[in-house]
């Protein structure tokens, strides 16, 4: 559906926001427009708290769309096999 990017000490840290496709609960959620605004403020929230209750600070920025998040997965999974293949054969 998208992604909630963070900002700390460390750089940044995108989180992939989805749900499952197999849910029925979630039919026809395509996009962060289809989630309630509750939700997505719970969701940054969330991770607000969680880095505060490690007693350290971070940016949580507001939610990014749909294509963001798959230009985040591509990255990562290009990232992913480029780990793979210079680890070699197992």
């Amino acid at each position: 559906l998208g992604v909630m990017r963070m900002r700390d000490d460390k750089g940044v840290d995108d989180k992939i926001i989805a749900v499952s496709a197999r849910d029925p609960a979630f039919a026809g959620y395509q996009s962060l427009e289809d989630l309630p605004v509750h939700t997505t403020r719970e969701i940054k929230r969330f991770f607000e708290d969680y880095k505060a209750l490690e007693n350290k600070r971070v940016d949580v920025e507001e939610p990014l769309g749909r294509e963001e998040a798959l230009v985040v997965l591509r990255a990562s999974l290009l990232a992913y096999r480029k780990l793979r293949r210079s680890q070699g054969p197992r």
